[in-house]
């Protein structure tokens, strides 16, 4: 049995055994090594919580696309996945969000005002709260210099805003600035224009009787338009269209066989709106016919004013690469005029769309008409005898050959527009709705009154004489 004394040596043992076991200190300068914290080792996680950025907000002017970039907060390795969504956008506005599932998405804005967009992330399976950006679109003069129209909505209030452009009259080599205004006023859109292209123009194939020159236009066309009773023909008093960069089309010439003082199959003035009716009007789309248009198929009135007489060769893709064409332009009965580009409801394969008119009988000989002087082959300019498209009466609509309505026009998704084809009648060939009387507000053969041929010269019925 320990006494009192041994069992104190022992407790003061044991005591200094288990300090020195657990690091404590010790006048002992033996080999005792304390025994090191084991931890085990982090690894990265994914956060439960995926948090999304939508970006910085953005200002843009109307006709321009913005792009939209989405970051979070996803490590590497992690399954990242992206959904942008349009939340809110103006009234007046057909955008839509292009790329709408990758990280970088684009927005075409048409209209002023605030488009609000949600961005959602979804990381490892667990989806984030969504996170917004707004863009705000202005209508300031914005830049439309061979600007390719892709917007295919047929109110025109998704166009309004304040346009220029740079352009070269290329024989003259002199520079003019385009401008054209859009505005909303209630029931109408408003195009204010100083008719200059937003092309070059003028070119090495053209013979432009005057020089061009600023002019100052204004037309109005329908926000709503709507079906008339019945078709309007064309009338050499009406201007068929105005186009979204400010210049119209003219689809006639005031030029008939037979009719005016000039050499017969030389005429190039005289024949008014009264023969409206005459199926021997000349057709400056021709190849058989020296309107002296350049290479968009333009030219001058003796005004100055740069008009169309077909297709610009502008505005829209002319290849059809893929992608229907937009609006370009409006008709003087509000609807909308596209490119020529459009879906095959078949294949789905994008093509042009195809006229309803043919050359009568098959381009067989001319048939006089009752008081109209028929063409004779070989008389001044006079190709043939025969329906080979020199005048507009040589061509015929036959319900069904193509796509399109004997107006060049159809209904397509509920809208009804014109379209620009690659043969007659060109752009349209009658009105489908009612003509807004600015499109026919300034005289008459002053606008459609076209020389053609650089050695002559005559006088106008206006009063005015120049040379060609």
């Amino acid at each position: 049995m320990k006494t009192h004394f041994q069992l104190q040596l022992l407790v003061m043992a044991i005591s200094s055994i288990l300090l020195n076991g657990c690091g404590g200190t010790s006048s002992s300068t033996s080999n005792d090594v304390a025994t090191p914290v084991v931890t085990e080792p982090s690894t990265p996680s994914t956060p439960t919580t995926p948090v999304a950025n939508a970006g910085m907000d953005i200002q843009v002017n109307v006709g321009e696309t913005a792009t939209l970039t989405a970051s979070s907060n996803a490590q590497t390795g992690d399954s990242v996945s992206y959904l942008w969504t349009l939340e809110n956008k103006p009234d007046t506005s057909n955008a839509a969000i292009q790329q709408a599932t990758a990280q970088q998405a684009t927005l075409a804005v048409d209209s002023p005002g605030a488009y609000e967009i949600g961005l959602q992330v979804t990381v490892n399976g667990t989806q984030s709260e969504k996170d917004f950006v707004i863009i705000t679109a202005s209508s300031d003069s914005m830049d439309i210099t061979n600007r390719i129209f892709e917007n295919r909505s047929n109110d025109c209030r998704n166009y309004i805003g304040q346009f220029y452009a740079s352009a070269t009259d290329i024989k003259r080599n002199a520079a003019f600035v385009g401008d054209v205004e859009i505005i909303e006023n209630t029931t109408y859109c408003v195009f204010n224009s100083n008719a200059i292209p937003n092309h070059d123009f003028n070119d090495q194939s053209a013979a432009f009787a005057t020089n061009v020159s600023e002019q100052s236009m204004t037309f109005k066309v329908a926000v709503q338009p709507s079906m008339a009773a019945s078709s309007t023909a064309l009338s050499l008093g009406t201007t068929e269209a105005i186009l979204l960069n400010g210049v119209t089309v003219d689809l006639l010439a005031a030029a008939c066989y037979g009719v005016g003082n000039e050499p017969l199959g030389e005429e190039k003035i005289g024949c008014g709106p009264n023969q409206n009716a005459n199926p021997w009007r000349y057709d400056p789309m021709s190849s058989l016919n020296q309107f002296g248009t350049d290479e968009h198929h333009a030219h001058v009135q003796p005004s100055g004013e740069y008009h169309y007489h077909g297709n610009p060769m502008a505005l829209f893709n002319q290849d059809c690469n893929g992608k229907e064409s937009g609006v370009i332009g409006f008709a003087a009965d509000g609807f909308p005029l596209f490119g020529s580009c459009i879906i095959d409801p078949q294949s789905g394969d994008i093509r042009k769309v195809v006229s309803s008119y043919a050359l009568k009988d098959n381009g067989g000989i001319r048939q006089s008409v009752s008081g109209y002087q028929t063409p004779v082959a070989g008389q001044g300019s006079i190709a043939s005898n025969r329906y080979d498209g020199q005048f507009r009466g040589d061509w015929a609509y036959q319900a069904g050959l193509g796509d399109l309505d004997e107006c060049n026009g159809m209904t397509r998704n509920g809208v009804y527009g014109y379209y620009v084809t690659d043969q007659y009648p060109w752009v349209l060939n009658c009105f489908k709705g009612t003509i807004d009387t600015s499109f026919s507000a300034t005289p008459q053969l002053a606008r459609r009154s076209h020389s053609h041929e650089e050695a002559n010269v005559h006088t106008h019925e206006n009063g005015e004489t120049h040379s060609h």
